[in-house]
């Protein structure tokens, strides 16, 4: 989740949201966007990860198969920045010695909803950025924002950012409603790396 990419400032500025924590390796993520557009940012590299407490320990995975399509501008003062759209293949999903149970039906199902999006808008605010929009799953949809903080040097960017969701909200694990078997909530990660087409 998450989210995604949110990027394109003038060289050498940098803006500041709250930090995204992962210890995941770094997947190779692609972006699919028209070249024509000067917005345009093609992602060379990222991870997606997301965490969860089961049974009070924190079990981390990352996705290791998504792409986004991103345009960003930077806005001359806080306000529209851009958009992005981000597709996540499920069954890419690894979450250690769940991973199999993950992809069961009564959590994400991946043989029913084998993907999983974010269409967001980009928004500059006063002290950083933020993505929002519908992240859907299980074909459940819900609004949700991610802040993230960018660093720009030339055509080059570095972007992390991090949002929590509650996995009930996708219809993840209802039969387990425990949250000291399973928490309710779920940090979604997200850094990467894109070059300006």
């Amino acid at each position: 989740l998450g989210t995604g990419a949110f990027l394109g400032l003038d060289d050498d500025q940098t803006a500041t949201a709250p930090q995204a924590e992962t210890s995941a390796t770094q997947p190779t993520a692609s972006a699919e966007t028209e070249t024509a557009d000067t917005s345009g940012w093609r992602v060379d590299s990222g991870t997606l990860a997301i965490s969860v407490v089961q049974m009070g320990s924190s079990v981390t995975g990352q996705f290791a198969d998504w792409n986004a399509d991103i345009n960003f501008e930077e806005p001359a003062a806080p306000g529209p920045a851009g958009d992005v759209s981000v597709t996540i293949s499920i069954a890419s999903l690894t979450l250690g010695s769940v991973t199999d149970q993950a992809m069961g039906p009564d959590y994400f199902d991946q043989a029913t909803y084998p993907t999983a999006t974010f269409e967001g808008e980009i928004e500059k605010t006063a002290d950083g950025y933020k993505a929002i929009g519908p992240l859907t799953i299980r074909d459940q949809s819900v609004p949700i924002t991610l802040p993230f903080e960018l660093t720009l040097d030339g055509d080059k960017a570095s972007m992390r950012g991090q949002t929590t969701v509650n996995r009930l909200d996708f219809n993840i694990g209802q039969g387990t409603q425990d949250e000291g078997t399973l928490a309710f909530a779920v940090e979604i990660s997200v850094e990467l790396e894109a070059t300006r087409n």
